[in-house]
């Protein structure tokens, strides 16, 4: 096959690497023959020194000769067309609930669970964009056009359409079911084809994939008078955020400063 699905990470047994493995699988064999390139997943991908940091699953990829049809909303219509798919950028949510933990509110899916209720996943999802985004502007100095997607993993395609049908249509949204090819993908990122210049290109997969890779853990250490919100420890702990490292900050407690000084 030609274009090269690769999973960046250890097999940890988690539901993120195996969704990613379900996903290669559905790349490789519903993607033709006669593309060439490259898709990179990233599952349980960390976007160090942002509000929201956790995606389950993020999919970058560079692909040549790859076309599908796509449907296009022109007025009360929708027309179908051929696009072609040069580079992508997408934060995946993945979600295990069945159709009876979903439910449409207006235009955003909730989701439910037990011990919290109800979950806005859309505003999950953009969160996820956004914060995507302003990783890769922190990390390389701009960011391309990042595309966010919804797995159900366990509802059908009939089960969604049926969630997100309004009248006789189906409302659009970045929902995708449990089985799917990747051409849906494609209908979904579509948005995604109409950069400039090749974003992926221009920085490279290999500096991606450094980005989006766990640069370590920067621990600061706070005095017992010079706390972490102090001018010479908030910017280490900044600098080391923009750089890509998880910081924590050891605090003391009960500790009488007196007593060191004798």
């Amino acid at each position: 096959m030609a274009v090269l699905v690769r999973i960046i990470g250890d097999d940890d047994g988690s539901d993120e690497y195996g969704a990613a493995k379900r996903l290669k699988k559905i790349i490789e064999e519903s993607v033709p023959q006669t593309a060439m390139g490259e898709v990179v997943l990233f599952p349980s991908a960390t976007l160090y020194g942002q509000a929201v940091k956790d995606v389950d699953i993020f999919m970058i990829g560079e692909l040549k000769n790859y076309s599908a049809k796509a449907k296009f909303n022109h007025g009360d219509d929708f027309q179908e067309d051929i696009v072609y798919l040069e580079s992508f950028c997408t934060a995946i949510e993945v979600k295990s609930h069945g159709i009876s933990g979903i439910r449409r509110e207006g235009t955003n899916i909730q989701v439910y669970y037990s011990n919290t209720g109800w979950h806005n996943a859309t505003k999950q999802s953009n969160d996820q964009k956004t914060s995507a985004m302003n990783f890769f502007n922190n990390a390389l100095g701009d960011s391309p056009y990042i595309t966010n997607l919804l797995w159900f993993v366990e509802v059908s395609e009939q089960e969604l359409d049926n969630l997100l049908s309004v009248g006789s249509n189906v409302m659009p949204s970045n929902a995708i079911p449990s089985t799917f090819d990747f051409s849906t993908v494609l209908q979904k990122v579509k948005k995604a084809v109409v950069f400039s210049t090749s974003w992926i290109s221009k920085h490279s997969l290999d500096l991606i994939k450094k980005g989006l890779a766990k640069t370590g853990i920067a621990v600061i250490f706070q005095g017992i008078g010079y706390n972490a919100d102090k001018p010479l420890l908030y910017y280490s702990k900044k600098i080391a955020l923009e750089r890509g490292y998880d910081v924590k900050v050891v605090e003391y407690s009960g500790i009488d400063k007196g007593s060191l000084d004798r």
